[in-house]
């Protein structure tokens, strides 16, 4: 199920799962990672939430409580289970059922989207749209921007350039499906006319009408959390419905009435293409005309999309004059850099991982391929201090790095893992400093011949959890490369991290931000 959050898709998929031949749980947040050591490391300490969708599946499907389930999901992470592997998994205990994944944030990474026709046999898909101005709204009113608070968008304009990117996403990768494997649908007409919706995705999915379906609020269909004291994925507020109200889809444009909503000309050209032609000059909000004069064009969040030449503040490349060149902090960057000087020896920002590896291991081949992940990523070359009273950070020029390697085959079994614990442990808690670096530290345990654990261990002032998933998927992609196979097909990337920094500081110091002040 593809769509951007806020978009009615709770609503859907407990539909679907009314359904006895659709199996359709919450949110399994499973594609946009290789393995499921890769999810456990995106989703901890305040994104733990989003882990529950699995584990609420794996309740479902195997009859067991919370705990047993969390224990099996934490024994694929701590194997380092394939995603494949895991959908395999799932896609057997549900048998002869279709597996549905409705899972919103999908929709953010284009790259994410498209693992859908790598990893599955003719997936189908169902896009699922709402009027622009009612997602903005109930993203709003969900306070969804809490999730995504590193992004500097007020709330409004956030909720908008999701809707925008997921969109483009989403119709890239459907640009490139054959046309029988998709299902366009509006959530104004499921609420409008439920059954005929309903029977419409039926005949898509090759299924007869179960009249279930038309009964979202009977109960069950994993509406609940793991636990008593959680709360169900998805829509916060589906429970305080009883029955499928037309009204709902139109109740936003009451709450906007008199508030100023004008869109983006993109995000209006999108959503008349899309059937919302109404959207441009929409008599909940204000007319599109001047907006652009006074809103920042759209950076696409996490790749930044070109923007348009209104207002000329679309993200550009820095020029590059040499390693002694000083860059500014992104605000995120400066605040781990306060928080790193008020406690230099704290390793709270600290971002360990222990990663077990099985097999023949080439240790020179995986230290060229960290080599080309920092030659790649600049952030991981940088050190961070002060300059003319501001702090700044410098680059490195790339450079090869030996990977250190700790020998602990000759111990006793009991004594190896004894050291490999307490090695793994003082690794994760050793500080970094911001201005020596290097921020980004490596280790390799050897436990056998062909047994290794590889400790990697970043600040979190250069990376964050969503971006672990592309230092391992990259770092593998080049040591298959290091150890003969193809030349990984990566693209340059035309932006860096400090980049979007320079970028977030001159959005926040002209005269676009002042609108957002009181």
């Amino acid at each position: 199920m593809l769509s951007p959050f806020r978009s009615g898709s709770t609503l859907l998929r407990v539909m679907l799962a009314g359904h006895p031949r659709l199996f359709s749980p919450p949110e399994l947040e499973l594609l946009a990672f290789e393995t499921l050591a890769d999810r456990r490391r995106a989703y901890s300490g305040r994104d733990s939430f989003a882990s529950e969708g699995l584990v609420r599946a794996v309740m479902e499907l195997q009859g067991g409580d919370a705990r047993q389930a969390e224990e099996l999901v934490a024994a694929h992470e701590r194997l380092g289970t394939p995603t494949a592997e895991l959908y395999r998994l799932l896609q057997g205990w549900v048998g002869d059922r279709m597996l549905v994944d409705k899972t919103p944030s999908y929709a953010l990474e284009l790259a994410t989207l498209r693992r859908a026709e790598e990893l599955f046999d003719r997936p189908l898909f169902l896009h699922l749209l709402r009027h622009p101005l009612a997602v903005v709204h109930s993203y709003v009113e969900a306070r969804m921007d809490r999730v995504y608070e590193t992004f500097p968008f007020a709330p409004r304009e956030q909720a908008e350039l999701v809707w925008l990117l997921a969109h483009r996403n989403i119709l890239d990768l459907l640009a490139r499906v054959p046309a029988g494997r998709a299902l366009r649908m509006r959530f104004e007409d499921l609420v409008a006319a439920p059954r005929a919706e309903l029977q419409r995705v039926c005949e898509f999915l090759e299924l007869p009408f179960a009249p279930e379906m038309l009964d979202p609020y009977a109960g069950g269909r994993m509406t609940d959390g793991p636990h008593a004291e959680s709360k169900m994925m998805g829509d916060p507020k589906f429970h305080q419905h009883r029955r499928i109200d037309p009204r709902m889809a139109q109740r936003w444009r009451e709450a906007e009435r008199g508030t100023p909503a004008a869109l983006r000309r993109e995000t209006a050209e999108l959503a008349a293409a899309l059937g919302y032609p109404e959207a441009a000059a929409d008599p909940a909000g204000a007319a599109l005309a001047g907006a652009a004069a006074v809103v920042a064009p759209p950076p696409s969040v996490r790749d930044l999309l070109a923007a348009s030449p209104d207002g000329g503040f679309a993200p550009r490349r820095l020029p590059r004059t040499g390693p002694a060149q000083w860059l500014p902090l992104s605000y995120a960057q400066e605040r781990l850099w306060f928080l790193a000087e008020l406690e230099p020896a704290s390793p709270v920002y600290n971002m360990p991982a222990a990663i077990a590896l099985s097999g023949l291991l080439r240790p020179l081949a995986l230290a060229r391929a960290f080599d080309e992940v920092r030659r790649r990523h600049e952030v991981l070359r940088a050190t961070f201090s002060l300059t003319a009273g501001e702090p700044a950070q410098t680059i490195a020029a790339p450079a090869a790095t030996p990977l250190p390697i700790v020998d602990l085959g000759g111990l006793p079994a009991g004594a190896r893992q004894a050291h490999l614990a307490a090695l793994t442990l003082a690794e994760g808690r050793r500080p970094f400093d911001l201005a020596a670096g290097p921020l980004l530290r490596t280790c390799l345990l050897r436990l056998e011949q062909d047994e290794h654990v590889l400790l990697v261990t970043m600040h979190h002032i250069v990376s964050d959890g969503w971006s672990v998933g592309v230092l391992i998927r990259e770092l593998a992609a080049f040591y298959r490369a290091a150890s003969g196979g193809p030349t990984p097909a990566l693209p340059a990337l035309p932006l860096q991290y400090a980049d979007y920094a320079a970028w977030q500081r001159r959005w926040f110091r002209d005269e676009v931000v002042s609108s957002h002040l009181a």
